[in-house]
């Protein structure tokens, strides 16, 4: 399945009307993720994409605490990016994860739309 087809699938994005999707989709990134890697910090600096789990699996840690799976479709890191507050999470792959990713810029784009 390609990538739009996988986001136009996803809520909040099968709300999104056709040129909204196109700018979606004209800006959205694919970032493979090696198990274990560490995609957001706790404490680090805020996410700057909103990150979308397209497959694998990526588990929200606080001080070193499961919080929440995500499996795919789940989006992450957009409380921080919003906040601009470090993330209080972890964000860990825990196997491989192929991750689409919308650029804080677009997201926001996408936020002040009318609903």
């Amino acid at each position: 399945m390609e990538a739009i087809e996988f986001i136009r699938q996803t809520p909040p994005f099968d709300q999104l009307p056709p040129e909204s999707l196109l700018r979606v989709q004209q800006t959205l990134d694919r970032l493979e993720v090696v198990e274990g890697a560490r995609i957001i910090e706790q404490g680090g600096a805020p996410s700057t994409y909103l990150n979308i789990v397209r497959s694998g699996v990526v588990e929200l840690r606080a001080n070193g605490q499961v919080r929440q799976v995500l499996e795919p479709g789940d989006p992450f890191g957009y409380p921080s990016m919003l906040s601009h507050e470090p993330p209080v999470h972890d964000a860990v792959a825990v196997q491989p994860v192929v991750l689409y990713r919308l650029p804080e810029a677009v997201f926001r784009e996408l936020l002040a739309q009318p609903h």
